[in-house]
């Protein structure tokens, strides 16, 4: 699932996964992934899942938005695009906070 939680940003401190210079293609140069920890509640029920975040760094040819939660979860039944959802993250792996203002 793609959370947007705009107008929050989301940062990766020390996230509980990450696997450096991974090849799984030819097509392209190796990426960097992190997991960390995520629980999600939609209609009440909270569910277990994780955080996978590909460092843009690693990614070139792809914008990694950084009020974006690309989420694996289970199938929740009856969710949908557009509905509303509540997270929780581990702090000390994820910040989740405003941007600060420029001037």
């Amino acid at each position: 699932l793609n959370v947007c939680v705009a107008p929050l940003r989301v940062t990766m401190l020390a996230p509980a996964h990450t696997f450096r210079a991974v090849r799984w293609t030819d097509l392209i140069p190796p990426e960097d992934f992190s997991f960390s920890p995520l629980r999600l509640a939609f209609r009440g029920t909270w569910h277990a899942g994780w955080i996978y975040y590909p460092h843009p760094e690693t990614k070139p040819c792809h914008e990694q938005r950084d009020d974006m939660i690309e989420a694996l979860m289970p199938r929740i039944g009856g969710i949908g695009y557009g509905d509303p959802v509540r997270v929780a993250v581990l702090r000390a792996e994820v910040a989740l906070e405003r941007p600060a203002q420029g001037g």
